[in-house]
C-alpha cells in the first residue's frame, strides 16, 4: 500500500510540473508582440524631368498668298535657309493674265489711234500753212487793188480818169475781194481742223498714258505672283502644292523662321509632370548635333499640355526642326 501511495504522489508531481510549465509556455507566448508587416520605404520624387521635343524659333514671319492663282513651281522647301527676298514660288492668275492681255489690246489701240492722229495733225498743218499763205497773198493782192480802187474812184469823181479805168479798178478788187474771202475762210477751215486733231491727239495720248499706267499696276499685281522672302531665316512651314488653286483668304503660303538664335522646345508631357514644372525653372537642352553638348535653357512658360523651354543657340547647326531631349531641374 505504501509502494502504490509513492506512486500515486510521484506521478501528480510530475504532471503537476508539466501544468505549471506549460503554463509559463502560454503566458510568455501571450505577452511577446506580433511582428509586425514590413514597411516599404516612401520613394523620393526625382530632381529633375526628361523629355524629348523639336526646337522651333521663337520669331516665325509669315509669307502671306497674295494672288488668287495656280502654283506653278515652288522655289523653296521646308528646312531650306533663304536669304531676303529670294523667289520662293510663282502663282499665275488667270484672271489677271486675262485682264492684262485686255489692256495690252486697249493700249495698243490707243497707240495706233495717236500715231494715226499724229500723222494727220502733220498733213493738216501744211495744208493750213499753205492754205494760210494762200490767204496772205490773196490780201496782199486785194489791198493792191484797193488802192487802185481807191484812186481810180477819186479821179474819176473828178473826171481825170474815164469811166472804163475806174470800172476795170472796181472789177479788180471785187475779184481780189471775193479771191481774199475765199482763201481766208479756206485757211480757217483748215486752222480749225488742225486744232480739232490737235485736241484729239491731246485725249488719244492721254489714254495712251492712262492705259500704260493701268498696264504697269497689271504688270505690278501679276508680280506679286512671284512669292519671295520678306527676311532671312529657315523654311519652317509651306502649304499647298504644284498646280493647286490658292487665294489669299487661305492664310500662310510659307512660315520662315528668324533670329535664329533665340530657339525654343516645346514638350508634350503628362499632367502630373506639369503639375510639377514652372516658370524660371532651369533647363538643360542636349543637342546630339553637338555632340550631346548640353545648352543652358528656362523655363518660359506652362500651357495646353506643353512645357515651353527656351534658349540661346551658339551655333547656326543648332536649328528648328532638330529633336533634342531637355532635362529640367524640378527643385
Amino acid at each position: 500500500m505504501v509502494a502504490v501511495r509513492k506512486s500515486w504522489l510521484i506521478g501528480g508531481v510530475i504532471a503537476l510540473s508539466l501544468m505549471v510549465l506549460a503554463g509559463g509556455i502560454w503566458l510568455r507566448r501571450s505577452r511577446t508582440p506580433a511582428p509586425r508587416p514590413p514597411v516599404s520605404a516612401a520613394q523620393p520624387e526625382p530632381a529633375e524631368l526628361t523629355a524629348s521635343g523639336a526646337i522651333r524659333a521663337q520669331q516665325v514671319v509669315p509669307v502671306p498668298i497674295p494672288v488668287e492663282g495656280v502654283i506653278q513651281n515652288f522655289f523653296a522647301d521646308v528646312g531650306e535657309e533663304v536669304y531676303e527676298g529670294e523667289l520662293l514660288a510663282q502663282i499665275q492668275s488667270t484672271a489677271l493674265e486675262a485682264a492684262r492681255e485686255a489692256l495690252q489690246n486697249e493700249l495698243d489701240r490707243a497707240r495706233s489711234q495717236a500715231e494715226t492722229l499724229q500723222s494727220r495733225l502733220i498733213a493738216a498743218r501744211l495744208e493750213a500753212a499753205r492754205a494760210r499763205g494762200d490767204a496772205n497773198r490773196a490780201r496782199a493782192e486785194l489791198e493792191r487793188a484797193e488802192k487802185v480802187f481807191l484812186r481810180q474812184q477819186l479821179l474819176f469823181r473828178e473826171g481825170a480818169t474815164p469811166r472804163l479805168a475806174y470800172e476795170k479798178a472796181e472789177r479788180e478788187f471785187e475779184t481780189a475781194k471775193a479771191t481774199f474771202a475765199g482763201l481766208d475762210e479756206i485757211a480757217r477751215s483748215a486752222e480749225e481742223q488742225v486744232a480739232a486733231l490737235q485736241k484729239n491727239l491731246d485725249e488719244a495720248r492721254k489714254l495712251v498714258t492712262q492705259k500704260t499706267a493701268e498696264l504697269e499696276e497689271m504688270t505690278s499685281q501679276m508680280a506679286q505672283g512671284e512669292v519671295r522672302a520678306p527676311a532671312a531665316g529657315i523654311v519652317v512651314a509651306r502649304r499647298g502644292q504644284t498646280g493647286e488653286t490658292v487665294r489669299p483668304d487661305m492664310g500662310e503660303l510659307f512660315q520662315i523662321a528668324v533670329n535664329l538664335s533665340q530657339l525654343e522646345v516645346a514638350l508634350d508631357l503628362p499632367p502630373p509632370d506639369l503639375e510639377r514644372i514652372r516658370p524660371g525653372q532651369e533647363a538643360a537642352v542636349i543637342v546630339a548635333e553637338m555632340a550631346g553638348e548640353a545648352l543652358s535653357g528656362t523655363v518660359r512658360e506652362v500651357r495646353d499640355g506643353q512645357a515651353i523651354v527656351e534658349f540661346v543657340s551658339p551655333s547656326p547647326a543648332v536649328k528648328p526642326g532638330l529633336t533634342v531631349q531637355v532635362r529640367i531641374r524640378l527643385r
